[in-house]
Formats: C-alpha cells, structure tokens, sequence
C-alpha cells in the first residue's frame, strides 16, 4: 500500500498535484486512525479479560499476544491459550511459595565450555562468543543457557538426544559438518527439561557465566515457566533454550519500571546506551535467532538498566 500510494507522487506530477497531496494525508489519516481503533480494541479486550480472570493471566496473555516476536509465536501453536488454561495455571502457582532469593542467569558460553577448543584468529570472535565453536575433534558447541531461582524454579531445556548423551556419559567425538545446524532447525524435536542447576552441573559441567538478577515478578516467572513447560517440544531456531530463556527473562522483567513521574522515566531512558544496545541485540535475535552469547550480553544490559532507572529492590514480590 505504502510503495502504490507512494508512485502517484511521480505520475504526472505537474496536472495532478492538487489531489496527490491530499489523498496522501488523507491515507495517512486512515491509517492512524486503524490504528487507534486496533490499539482501543486491544485495550478493552485486556480489561474484560482482566476482570474476569486476574491480572497475572492478563499479564501472560498480554506479553505473549503483542510482545513475543511473530517468529517464535508458532513455538507457542501446540499449548493452550492462556485464557482457556487460567484456571490449571492459578491452581499450579498457588502451591508454590515465592522466595526471596536472586535470580540467577547460567549461560554457558560456546568457547569456554567446548573442549580443546581452536580460538580464532582474528581478534573478535564474534562466532565463537555468539553462535557456535568447533574443537579440534571437529565437535560443534553452540553453548546453552539457564533460568534458576531457588527453591523450586530451575528453566533449562534441551533436545532429548543431548539430554541422553549427559545422563549416559556418551558424548559422541566425530567430525561433525556445520550443515547439521540446518537439519536440525527444519523440524522439532523432542525436547526435556533438566530438573536443577545441580543435576546440569553433575552431569555435564558448571556454568561458566552467571549473572545475578535483583528486581524482578516472581509471579509472571512462575506463570511463564508453568506454561512454557506444558510442551516440551525442541527446535533449534524458534524453541530452544535460549529463545526460553529470553522469554523468561522478558516476562520476569515485565514492569519493573513502572510508578510515577513516567514522562521523566521515559526521557531518562531514552537517552540511556544501555537501552539501545538491549534493543539491538533483541532485534538482531529476532532476525537471526537467541543464543547463549546474545542472551548473556541482553541480560547484562536489561539488569543494569532496571537497577538504575527503578527503585530500592523490594523484599517480598
């Protein structure tokens, strides 16, 4: 629409100009206008919904809705809506009991937890550090990524072979070609959940990163992570432990900055680097796919960001 209103300005400009322009804002008129209808339906669908069902599940529904990329919301086509599965969800975050411990981000980092691993040459690694690495027994190490909050919160996913492979000791040491990485995202898999930082570090190896989370919803993490794990299901591109993660992280962060004076908060945020870089980091994500690299540097820039624009960390959420 935007390109075939846009070449009127050049079809004979010169007898046509005395209704070029006006059709032009007048489209743009329409437009805004779409959108404000869009945007007040959303609105009064979240308030119904808000009535009828709680916040929290509003909260859930409303990030996974308009927040969520569209690339990974398929990832979420097998599980149920939040508002069909509220009730299931309230009664699972009723028999929890929200702590008051850290949030802990585990990242295993792809050069620092392959073996033997080659370091490049070039002086920034950017595939090492973002993507994936490859030792000298040709073994490809894309890394992995993990949500822990004590006592009963631990978010790590993986496909169900890797999983085997740890519990079992095997670790396969052929020449592995990098075009497996495109079979793999073509399909899913069947996926698992590790069931502890400890089980994960027993098994295969402590995290080589870690990043302490001070301010965040208990209550919207344990929601997600209720909801996330009704399904299983592995895909290297749009469901993997990573895109979990980041997700996680994004819902557990979720209005952190709310309160009052939010016209100021605004202006200081704007003009706040870490924003920015967050921000490119997430859309080069959301274009390419979350790794454990990009998750480790989102979660640096999110934390300092919350800790500087919000207030004293509260002791019970």
């Amino acid at each position: 629409m935007s390109i075939l209103l846009g070449s009127f300005f050049f079809v004979q400009w010169g007898s046509h100009k005395h209704w070029v322009v006006p059709l032009l804002f007048g489209c743009v008129f329409i437009l805004m206008g779409g959108g404000a209808v869009s945007n007040a339906w959303m609105l009064r669908h979240t308030r119904l919904f808000a009535e009828k069902q709680g916040a929290d599940i509003v909260a859930l529904d409303y990030f996974l809705r308009y927040y969520v990329s569209p690339r990974y919301r398929p990832a979420f086509s097998h599980l149920p809506s939040p508002h069909k599965a509220a009730a299931e969800i309230k009664n699972m975050t009723k028999k929890c009991r929200p702590g008051t411990s850290e949030l802990l981000l585990r990242v295993w980092l792809p050069a620092e937890c392959a073996e033997s691993y080659i370091p490049p040459e070039g002086k920034i690694p950017v595939l090492s550090r973002y993507l994936l690495v490859r030792d000298k027994k040709g073994c490809v190490t894309v890394g992995h990524s993990s949500l822990q909050l004590d006592p009963d919160i631990y978010i790590s996913h993986t496909d169900k072979q890797w999983y085997d492979k740890i519990m079992n000791n095997k670790y396969d040491d052929k020449d592995e070609d990098l075009s497996v990485l495109d079979q793999l995202k073509a399909h899913d898999e069947e996926g698992v959940f590790f069931g502890s930082y400890e089980e994960e570090a027993k098994y295969w190896m402590p995290a080589t990163r870690t990043i302490k989370v001070s301010r965040f919803n208990e209550r919207y993490l344990r929601l997600f992570e209720s909801f996330y794990k009704k399904d299983s299901t592995y895909n290297l591109a749009v469901r993997n432990c990573s895109v979990c993660i980041a997700m996680s992280l994004d819902i557990a962060l979720l209005g952190e900055l709310g309160g009052s004076n939010m016209v100021l908060r605004f202006l200081r945020l704007i003009f706040d680097k870490d924003l920015w870089v967050a921000a490119f980091i997430r859309k080069r994500a959301e274009d390419m796919a979350w790794s454990p690299g990009l998750v480790h540097d989102y979660a640096m820039a999110m934390n300092s960001l919350i800790e500087r624009h919000s207030g004293p960390v509260r002791t019970s959420r």
